[in-house]
């Protein structure tokens, strides 16, 4: 039984490898260009071998599992890949998600079929699948989250020089720019998702569109309240602007310290363990020859 659901399992990865090598129909031609090597380091997939295998299965995958998570996950790959590529590397990596799924199902099948597990042994099959479908978003997740917390602690230098620079006089589009920086040049991330809504206003997009997207893209408190403010400024004017950004600015901070302060507390909480553990261990080493000496004491 074991053998026959083995083969069931193993069939169509071999199947989709090999029409994925082909350049067959279950691949289009698109996941065949030169494009696809970059999506897949940009998205970190490997080995390189098995990501036409990897595609060619994410088709096989129902179509509605599919669409709930590129709703789920597209938000995140807005924020660490942009608009433009966000499309191509979700393709990616539910390939890889498609791929994982499915070496989970022929991990379980070889140790249900080593072990001689019987007929219950069945249930982990979808088990294995679901596991490996749901841990490959981990990384997915941990980048996410360090992208957040990268955009979150450069907020308040950024709007605080903001501020500094239009309370000098410059309009707000040009502050934006000089923060935005030289292409050329090494700056922030939240620098560089400015850059990218100035180059979209400047390739005909409207500016309210822009900074909403952006708010969107990051679903970060802060930025979307930035957002918020350049839209009204856009559309109202006014002289408001320099004294609600200063006002930003002190908030943002004040959250940052906050945020620092519940950091440190945090790890000072999972030291506790690790140097209850170190304590014992020397009243042990301390306590043990003099227990010993007594012992031959007597």
């Amino acid at each position: 039984m074991w053998i026959v659901l083995m083969g069931v399992v193993v069939a169509p990865m071999l199947l989709a490898w090999c029409i994925g090598q082909a350049g067959g129909r279950g691949v289009s031609q698109v996941d065949r260009e030169p494009g696809v090597a970059e999506e897949r380091d940009t998205c970190g997939f490997s080995p390189v071998w098995l990501l036409p295998a990897a595609l060619q299965l994410a088709r096989w995958v129902p179509g509605r599992l599919l669409e709930c998570e590129t709703e789920r996950l597209m938000p995140r790959m807005r924020l660490l890949y942009g608009p433009t590529e966000a499309g191509r590397n979700m393709r990616i990596h539910l390939a890889e998600k498609s791929l994982c799924a499915w070496l989970g199902a022929a991990i379980a099948t070889l140790l249900g079929a080593a072990g001689g597990a019987g007929a219950a042994g069945i249930m982990l099959l979808p088990m294995a699948s679901v596991l490996m479908w749901v841990l490959s978003d981990r990384r997915l997740e941990g980048r996410y989250r360090h992208r957040c917390r990268i955009l979150t602690r450069e907020f308040p230098d950024f709007v605080s020089k903001l501020a500094l620079l239009t309370g000098a006089g410059l309009h707000v589009r040009q502050a934006l720019r000089r923060l935005a920086g030289n292409p050329d040049t090494s700056r922030g991330l939240l620098q560089a998702e400015v850059a990218r809504v100035l180059a979209s206003i400047d390739g005909g997009m409207p500016e309210n569109q822009a900074w909403s997207e952006l708010a969107e893209q990051c679903r970060i408190r802060e930025i979307a309240a930035l957002s918020g403010i350049l839209i009204q400024h856009s559309r109202l004017g006014g002289g408001e602007l320099s004294a609600e950004l200063r006002r930003m600015a002190s908030d943002s901070w004040e959250t940052r310290k906050l945020a620092a302060r519940r950091m440190g507390e945090e790890a000072s909480a999972k030291l506790i363990l690790p140097l209850a553990i170190l304590f014992l261990a020397v009243l042990l080493v301390s306590v043990a020859p003099a227990f010993m000496a007594i012992g031959g004491v007597f």
